[in-house]
């Protein structure tokens, strides 16, 4: 049976077979041992946050986890069932805490991979992970993760979109990749119009003018940043007779 390290060699080699250079490799980085700290932080502020009573066990247990974190055969199972139960909490905040984990982990990666490379580097986290951090971390972390999905509210005029009247960019509480005159403008495409769509803008002057001032701001903070949405689209207890196809677009989808 092929691992998925395998299976990621495998694919690596006839991406860079195809292009013909090394675009993509392999690099070790640590033995895992030294990150059973990281894994021990994360239990801790799960158990805080229950004993401050910012969030109930019942709260935590509510939020959805993906099913491979509950499966005995995850990679980090066997030690958080040992870490839960040092640290004080109960077996079912395995999938929770292992979740958690390694988002902050990937975080990290990004965070260390600028910091190796004095390149610009980011986590992309899918809008489950990005729900179960914003629920864990403080508000000034959280506030972090979404900097890069607000900072480019005010430049989607660049564009000179329709507005149809309505212009959202005033609301902070909306989200702008939501609710932006280029989000609202690709809503009303087919998901290949859409694609054509966005990447004509991409190569626009307008576009690039947008996204040079986009990454001015995040950089300003800092070569690195972790950020996604917090909104999925999901479905549940289904059973599905025909064909789903589920289409999620992001009003920064420009880069």
């Amino acid at each position: 049976m092929s691992t998925i390290a395998q299976e990621l060699r495998e694919l690596f080699t006839k991406i860079n077979i195809y292009v013909g250079r090394e675009l993509l490799s392999f690099d070790t980085l640590t033995d895992a041992k030294s990150l059973d700290p990281v894994q021990s932080s994360v239990c801790l502020l799960i158990r805080g946050i229950i004993e401050s009573g910012i969030k109930s066990e019942r709260d935590l247990t509510a939020i959805s986890i993906p099913w491979a974190y509950h499966s005995p055969t995850h990679h980090d199972y066997d030690s958080f069932v040992k870490r839960v139960r040092e640290d004080g909490l109960p077996n079912v905040f395995v999938p929770l805490s292992i979740f958690a984990y390694r988002g902050i982990c990937y975080s990290g990666f990004a965070n260390g991979l600028s910091q190796r490379t004095d390149l610009p580097a980011v986590y992309v986290a899918s809008p489950g992970r990005m729900n179960v951090l914003a629920q864990l971390l403080d508000a000034r972390d959280v506030a972090s993760l979404r900097y890069p999905l607000v900072a480019y509210r005010d430049l989607v005029s660049i564009l000179r979109l329709p507005n149809n009247g309505y212009v959202f960019d005033h609301i902070r509480a909306l989200p702008a990749s939501q609710l932006s005159e280029l989000t609202r403008e690709v809503a009303t495409k087919t998901p290949r119009d859409s694609l054509k769509f966005v990447l004509g803008l991409r190569n626009s002057s307008e576009g690039i003018t947008l996204r040079k001032q986009w990454a001015e701001r995040i950089w300003a903070r800092g070569l690195s940043a972790s950020t996604g949405s917090e909104a999925a689209i999901s479905v549940k207890d289904s059973n599905i007779g025909g064909s789903l196809t589920q289409i999620q677009i992001f009003g920064a989808a420009l880069d």
